[in-house]
């Protein structure tokens, strides 16, 4: 059992609060996300940044919203993929925000507009980058329109001496050539795209190879044939990734931001259920919802883990974790880091959890006292 954490320098209880009781329970989870700001701009030069000014490590990586399928008339899980040109907060929130390309469309997210990791909640648009999260079912067949909405120039200088999309069909440029950047005003519009999943099982018109790419303005290249793509959902269980792919930009775009996650999950393996990525997931933040004083926020200081749960200036402070899943029979106790924040505390911390499936509503799994305990640092 990886640990949960209350910020800056710890001290260890053992938790014996019969959580045999939950058993083998299986039971639903539904963590809170953040996410990015998204707005469309025209493309920019970016400004100049030293990246030794560029603090390290200082935002956490945000999770990502999951598209909306639709369910059409012939079985399919049906989407409407937008690519387009955004600004956001990519660097630490001293600097300026970044202009990236994005994949957009219909997501979930939940009351308060944060990414929805249950499959339940509203449904809103968002363009971001990494784009949106296709979480897709084995055996039911996924229909997925690309729009290509990216007009106006390339940001970046898009070399035309090499073999590549060229869609004003112009002839490539033979030596001197002309410095990069800015190179050749030819190459820079219309901007040319095609998406390519990275493993997933397609007919090979549906691959996202280099030359099927298609513009905004509806050039195409010598091998497209569609940019409704039909995917049949039919490898085993497993997380894939699509990504830009046009014939010769694939750094480009990429790097200006194309490519996201898509997860393929089988409803017979128990391990493809939503949320169940480990056995009760409470190392995980935003699983954690605060029911009296400050919110739960990452902390990156810990002993074991890989995530923790901080509080700052407690008080007496209510967790309580969403609903979790549990794949197996837990021990009698573990082992929870309780980091203290900088200055001493007051008060306790308790922990509850629900567990529906055992009949389960606010079950305490613990406390500790905070009071007269002191950071050696702050965070």
């Amino acid at each position: 059992m990886r640990p949960t954490q209350l910020s800056t320098t710890s001290r260890r209880i053992g938790l014996t609060m019969g959580l045999v009781l939950l058993g083998g329970a299986a039971c639903n989870n539904a963590p809170d996300d953040a996410a990015a700001s998204e707005s469309a701009v025209t493309p920019s030069t970016a400004p100049q940044i030293d990246p030794t000014t560029i603090p390290r490590f200082a935002t956490n990586f945000q999770r990502f919203f999951p598209f909306v399928a639709t369910r059409n008339g012939a079985g399919q899980n049906e989407y409407t993929v937008q690519i387009n040109t955004f600004r956001t907060q990519q660097l630490p929130s001293s600097l300026p925000q970044t202009t990236l390309f994005g994949y957009g469309g219909n997501v979930l997210t939940d009351p308060s507009g944060n990414p929805s990791a249950d499959g339940t909640g509203q449904v809103a648009f968002r363009l971001t980058s990494p784009g949106p999260q296709f979480e897709q079912t084995k055996g039911v067949p996924a229909l997925i329109h690309y729009r290509n909405q990216l007009t106006g120039s390339h940001p970046l200088a898009v070399d035309p001496t090499l073999d590549w999309a060229n869609p004003n069909n112009f002839p490539k440029p033979s030596p001197p050539f002309l410095p990069f950047p800015p190179g050749y005003a030819q190459a820079q519009s219309p901007i040319a795209h095609t998406t390519h999943t990275h493993g997933i099982e397609v007919l090979p018109q549906f691959d996202g190879t280099p030359d099927t790419w298609f513009t905004a303005g509806g050039i195409t290249g010598p091998e497209f044939v569609s940019n409704d793509y039909t995917q049949p959902s039919s490898n085993q269980s497993a997380a894939f990734w699509y990504h830009d792919h046009v014939f010769s930009a694939t750094r480009l775009d990429v790097g200006m931001g194309l490519s996201g996650f898509s997860i393929l999950r089988d409803p017979a393996n128990a391990l493809d259920r939503l949320g169940n990525s480990d056995i009760l997931g409470m190392e995980d933040v935003y699983q954690w919802k605060l029911r009296s004083g400050v919110a739960p926020n990452n902390s990156t200081t810990r002993s074991q883990g890989s995530f923790s749960v901080s509080i700052t200036n407690p008080g007496t402070t209510e967790l309580r974790s969403d609903p979790f899943a549990v794949t197996a029979t837990l021990p009698s106790s573990f082992l929870i880091d309780v980091f203290i924040p900088t200055g001493g505390a007051v008060g306790n911390a308790f922990m509850f959890v629900d567990c529906p499936s055992k009949g389960l509503t606010r079950f305490s799994i613990g406390n500790v006292s905070l009071a007269g305990r002191t950071a050696a640092g702050g965070r």
